[in-house]
């Protein structure tokens, strides 16, 4: 098999997951994304742990992180769904604690950088996850089109600046994190992706024209931004791809790091077009 029909191949069993956990029910969508958030986790623990300051976590450390992590975005969603009181939130409270004991047990030269960064990681990518439960729900009802209208964004933004950069672009974007993205690619993907707001409008509804516009915008700002994020931690511990569970495609955190950082600023902006209206 080669590169380009193994891409093809796991590109297309991921859609297929992604489409059956998105549409199936509110708690297969729960769960999509709570297994998405944790394997992010678990995929930045393990990059963390190759960094210089960082003392290198066993096996069994970096699991147990990863079940706090899990933990932790079954809290969040739970309370933005309203299936978990409020109140629970003490119990990250208890967890970011916890962090921070366990260092008083590990020998490390850099215990502020170690807590720091495992608390990074959870904001990063469980807590930005678990609000994917809430965009879903921001109008009263069950709206999976919203949440898959942004994953196709955030696609279209990534495809378009991908052939119109091989294409004809020439001027870096920003070489010292990532060498191959030109401006001309990202204003091809800024070009592609307003016009792929259009016709999700036009084929999904459940927003308004003027929504998917801002909820475009918001993706070619902070999903470009979020990959360029996810590239300097990668150039900064030397590795090429987050993970290798998805073949030919790298990790969790290489599929979705777009979508991970600019889900948080579409909520909010869904959230507070909504109060507005």
């Amino acid at each position: 098999m080669t590169t380009l029909q193994g891409r093809i191949l796991t590109g297309i069993v991921l859609a297929i997951v992604m489409f059956a956990g998105i549409y199936h029910s509110s708690y297969s969508f729960f769960l999509l994304f709570g297994l998405i958030a944790t394997g992010s986790y678990y995929e930045f623990l393990r990059m963390a742990a190759k960094s210089d300051f960082y003392k290198a976590d066993s096996s069994t450390s970096i699991a147990g992180m990863t079940a706090l992590g899990g933990i932790s975005y079954g809290i969040v969603a739970g309370i933005l769904l309203g299936w978990v009181p409020v109140y629970y939130l003490v119990f990250l409270l208890l967890m970011a604690f916890l962090l921070i004991l366990k260092e008083l047990f590990i020998v490390s030269e850099s215990p502020f950088g170690r807590v720091a960064m495992q608390l990074l990681g959870l904001v990063y990518t469980c807590l930005s996850m678990a609000l994917a439960n809430a965009l879903v729900w921001i109008n009263g009802s069950f709206q999976p089109n919203i949440l898959l209208g942004t994953l196709l964004l955030v696609w279209a933004n990534d495809s378009f600046a991908y052939l119109v950069g091989r294409k004809i672009g020439k001027t870096k974007l920003f070489p010292r994190v990532s060498p191959n993205k030109t401006w001309e690619g990202s204003g091809g993907g800024g070009i592609g992706t307003l016009l792929a707001a259009v016709l999700i409008w036009k084929v999904l509804g459940h927003l308004s024209l003027v929504n998917w516009m801002g909820v475009a915008v918001l993706v070619i700002i902070f999903g470009g931004l979020g990959d360029l994020v996810e590239s300097t931690f990668k150039r900064s511990v030397k590795v090429k791809d987050s993970g290798t569970l998805l073949p030919y495609h790298g990790g969790l955190l290489d599929r979705f790091d777009a979508l991970i950082f600019c889900l948080p600023f579409v909520f909010s902006f869904l959230y507070l077009s909504r109060i507005w209206n």
